[in-house]
C-alpha cells in the first residue's frame, strides 16, 4: 500500500462522518449552530457582518451562495446558506490530512506501517475532539486546518531553510487570524516557542514583531478580541482543577495522554540523543512544550475545554515523530490502542448526533414569536447562549446576552425591547448535568406578552430598568 493510501482512506471516511452528522437534521447542530447561518445572511443582505468577528469563513460562504444564486435565481437563498455550510464543514477539515501527509513524507521520512499511519490519521480527524467541532464549530475546524498547513510550511523553513516554505507559512498564518480568533492565538504560542529552540536569543525582535503585528491584525475587525489578547490572564487561570471535570470524560483523557506523550518526549530526547538530529530534537521539544501549554490543567474550564480542543493537532504529530523510538511491541499496541479509540468515538458520534441547542418541538414554538415583534429592525431580545443565534436567524432582530445592561442608548436605539425566557425544550450540549448559561432575568415591572408551554416573552415596560 501506498504511503498516500491511509490517509486518502480516511479523508473519505471523514467525509461520510461528517456529512452524515451535519445533514442529521434540517438546520445545523450545536451551541452556535444559529451563528455561522446570521453572519452569512448579513453579509450577502448588508454587506457586512452582524457581529464583530473574524470574517474569511463568513464571506467564503457568501462567495459561494451569490455565485450559486447568479446561477440559478429561483433557488432559496436561507436553504442555500444552510446547505453550502454544511458542505463546506464536510470537506474543509478532513482536508488537514494533506498538510499531515506531507509532514510524515517531507520532515519525519519514516517508513512506517500502513496500519499506524491510518491510527494517526484517523485521530487527526475521527476522534472525540474533531467531531465535537463538525458542524457548528465551522471557523475553529477551518482554521485548524490552516494551522496544520502553517506546521508543514514552518517546520519545512526551520528543518531546510527555504524561502518559499516561510512565505508560505507567513501565508497560513494571516488565513488564520482571518479565520479563528483561538487558533490564531496559539499559532503565535507555537511561533514563539518554535523561534525560541531554534533560534534562541535571535529570536526576540522577530518575536517581539509577529505578537504586535498580530495584535494590530486582530483589532482591525475585533477591537474586544485584540485586547483578550493582552487580559486574558486576568480570567484564564484556576486554583483548582475545574471540578466540572467529573462531568468530562474527554479533559480527563487529554490530560492524560497529553502527558504520556510529553514525557515519551523528554525520555526519548534524554536517552537517544544519538538516534535523533538537531532539527527533530528541537521540534520534539517544541511539540512538548506546546502539547503542556495546551493541556496544562489549571485553566478555567472553558479556556482549558476551548484549548484541549485543539490538541488532537500536536498530539498526531507527536506520534509521528516518536514513532521510530518505540520499540515494535509498543508501536502496535499504540497503534490498536488509537484506532479502538477511533472506533469508539465515532460509533458513539454515530449513534447519538450532536443536536440543535433547543428541541424541534421549542424551535417550532420560537417561531410563534414573531406576531409579538412590530418592527425587526428595531426590536432586541435578550436570550441565553445556544438560543440566542436561532432567534436572530428565525425572527431577523437583534439579540443581546443576559450580560447586556439596557441604557438610555438601547432604548432609543430600539422600539421593542423583549426578555425571552425558555421553560423547557433544551437541549444539554454543553458538558455537565445541568446547563451553565444563564437565562435573563426581566425587570419586575416587565409585560407578559407571550406564553406557552416552551417560553415567556416579557417586554420591557418604559419606566422598567434592568440591571444584570
Amino acid at each position: 500500500m501506498k504511503t498516500s493510501h491511509p490517509f486518502l482512506i480516511v479523508f473519505i471516511l471523514a467525509v461520510v462522518v461528517r456529512g452524515f452528522l451535519n445533514f442529521s437534521i434540517p438546520l445545523v447542530p450545536g451551541l452556535g449552530g444559529g451563528y455561522n447561518l446570521v453572519q452569512i445572511r448579513s453579509v450577502l443582505e448588508n454587506g457586512h457582518l452582524a457581529l464583530p468577528d473574524m470574517p474569511l469563513l463568513f464571506y467564503l460562504n457568501a462567495w459561494i451562495v451569490k455565485v450559486i444564486l447568479f446561477l440559478f435565481p429561483g433557488a432559496g437563498q436561507e436553504q442555500l446558506i444552510i446547505i453550502v455550510s454544511k458542505i463546506i464543514d464536510t470537506i474543509g477539515f478532513p482536508l488537514l490530512l494533506y498538510p499531515l501527509f506531507r509532514i510524515y513524507k517531507d520532515i519525519v521520512k519514516g517508513n512506517y506501517p500502513s496500519l499506524f499511519l491510518l491510527a494517526v490519521a484517523a485521530f487527526a480527524v475521527l476522534s472525540y475532539a474533531p467531531l465535537d467541532l463538525a458542524c457548528d464549530a465551522q471557523k475553529n475546524s477551518l482554521g485548524l486546518t490552516f494551522m496544520t498547513f502553517f506546521t508543514l510550511f514552518f517546520l519545512k523553513f526551520l528543518k531546510y531553510r527555504g524561502l518559499k516554505d516561510l512565505t508560505l507559512a507567513l501565508a497560513m498564518v494571516i488565513l488564520i487570524a482571518l479565520t479563528h480568533f483561538g487558533v490564531f492565538c496559539i499559532i503565535l504560542c507555537f511561533l514563539v516557542l518554535a523561534l525560541l529552540f531554534f533560534y534562541r536569543w535571535k529570536a526576540v525582535l522577530p518575536i517581539a514583531g509577529a505578537v504586535v503585528a498580530g495584535i494590530l491584525l486582530v483589532a482591525v475587525f475585533d477591537p474586544g478580541r485584540a485586547l483578550a489578547m493582552v487580559t486574558f490572564w486576568q480570567e484564564a487561570f484556576s486554583i483548582f482543577i475545574s471540578p466540572r471535570l467529573l462531568y468530562y470524560p474527554f479533559g480527563v483523557f487529554n490530560f492524560v495522554f497529553s502527558f504520556l506523550l510529553a514525557w515519551s518526549i523528554i525520555r526519548v530526547v534524554r536517552r537517544q540523543k544519538e538516534l535523533i538530529q538537531d532539527d527533530d530534537r528541537n521540534i520534539l521539544l517544541v511539540l512538548m512544550w506546546f502539547i503542556v501549554l495546551l493541556a496544562f490543567p489549571f485553566y478555567g474550564f472553558e479556556y482549558g475545554r476551548r484549548l484541549g480542543l485543539m490538541l488532537f493537532i500536536p498530539q498526531a504529530l507527536a506520534l509521528l515523530f516518536l514513532y521510530p523510538c518505540f520499540s515494535r511491541q509498543t508501536g502496535r499496541i499504540l497503534t490498536y490502542a488509537v484506532l479502538a479509540l477511533v472506533a469508539f468515538t465515532v460509533s458513539i458520534r454515530l449513534i447519538h448526533p450532536k443536536s440543535m441547542a433547543i428541541t424541534g418541538e421549542s424551535y417550532t414554538d420560537m417561531k410563534l414569536i414573531r406576531n409579538e415583534i412590530d418592527d425587526p429592525e428595531r426590536t432586541i431580545i435578550f436570550a441565553r447562549h445556544g438560543l440566542e443565534w436561532w432567534v436572530a436567524w428565525e425572527l431577523r432582530v437583534k439579540i443581546a446576552a443576559t450580560h447586556i445592561e439596557v441604557d438610555d442608548s438601547l432604548r432609543q436605539k430600539y422600539d421593542q425591547v423583549f426578555f425571552l425566557v425558555q421553560k423547557k425544550g433544551e437541549n444539554l450540549i454543553y458538558p455537565g448535568r445541568t446547563s451553565v448559561f444563564e437565562k435573563p432575568v426581566p425587570p419586575e415591572n416587565s409585560v407578559l406578552v407571550y406564553e406557552s408551554e416552551y417560553f415567556n416573552l416579557f417586554a420591557l415596560h418604559e419606566d422598567s430598568e434592568y440591571h444584570p
